[in-house]
């Protein structure tokens, strides 16, 4: 994740833990699995064109060309009634470096975008990118699931054409007076979108889930401490509140750093 991350833009995990790297029109998921012999090998898969009509044609161009490629091949799947067109790459985990993962996104984004314009023209179908659709970026889908009715409160206040939840917190705190409160929030959450940073939680364990936003406009000056875990992003806001979101890796508190200052 942090080799992608430093690399593409926008990169995140999607509910299911795998890794997503938007490309224009198109999308690469990175995943992990294991072979019949316990080797691991990292699944790079760029979405070609999905929903293709079942036609002759469609099959006979796939058998033809599917192992034309330096790297990887093209592989077609049925989903339902129609059929979606991938080019996939495998890597073993114990040989494959920073590189090699970096370069065969690059190049299975590349090799996908061009095969769309080509092939859409005869056989139809659609593109695929799930950063274009109101879909959620989590960035720990597990620590989030465990806050589902405090996650589902922050959903409702954000427009999801525009939100980028980050992810669960292990801790938020808000130093000096907010709202008229003083304390911790319990199970929270975070985002950041272009409206500003917000954080959704329980004011003590036993109430329903309060949201806060926090305008980029509020924010005077925000920071990172992360000599060692675990890491806090920490928010100076202009009427001197501090807000402290404590997360698990460097790789986080750095995406809520440059999503923020991206937005603002």
């Amino acid at each position: 994740m942090a080799t992608l991350y430093g690399r593409f833009e926008d990169v995140y995990r999607n509910p299911e833990g795998v890794i997503v790297v938007p490309a224009g029109t198109t999308s690469v998921f990175v995943d992990t699995e294991e072979s019949a012999g316990g080797r691991v090998a990292v699944s790079v898969r760029a979405v070609v064109l999905r929903e293709l009509a079942p036609r002759p044609e469609l099959f006979q161009y796939v058998a033809v060309n599917a192992g034309r490629y330096l790297v990887g091949g093209l592989y077609l799947y049925r989903e339902g009634q129609t059929y979606d067109l991938d080019i996939i790459v495998r890597l073993w985990h114990d040989r494959a470096t920073r590189e090699d993962l970096t370069e065969t996104v690059e190049v299975a984004r590349t090799n996908a975008l061009e095969l769309a314009d080509r092939l859409e023209p005869h056989f139809g179908g659609n593109r695929f990118n799930p950063s274009g659709e109101s879909q959620k970026k989590l960035w720990n889908p597990e620590a989030l699931a465990r806050r589902t009715d405090v996650a589902d409160a922050l959903v409702a206040r954000l427009d999801t054409q525009s939100a980028a939840i980050l992810g669960a917190a292990d801790h938020i705190s808000f130093m000096g007076a907010y709202d008229g409160r003083r304390g911790d929030l319990w199970e929270p959450v975070y985002a950041v979108t272009r409206g500003g940073l917000w954080v959704a939680g329980r004011a003590d364990r036993e109430r329903a889930p309060v949201v806060r936003q926090f305008a980029h406009a509020q924010i005077d000056r925000d920071v990172m401490h992360h000599e060692q875990p675990p890491y806090d992003y920490f928010a100076l806001l202009t009427d001197q509140t501090g807000v402290v979101i404590q997360v698990g890796t460097v790789d986080e508190a750095y995406a809520i750093l440059k999503a923020r200052n991206e937005a603002a």
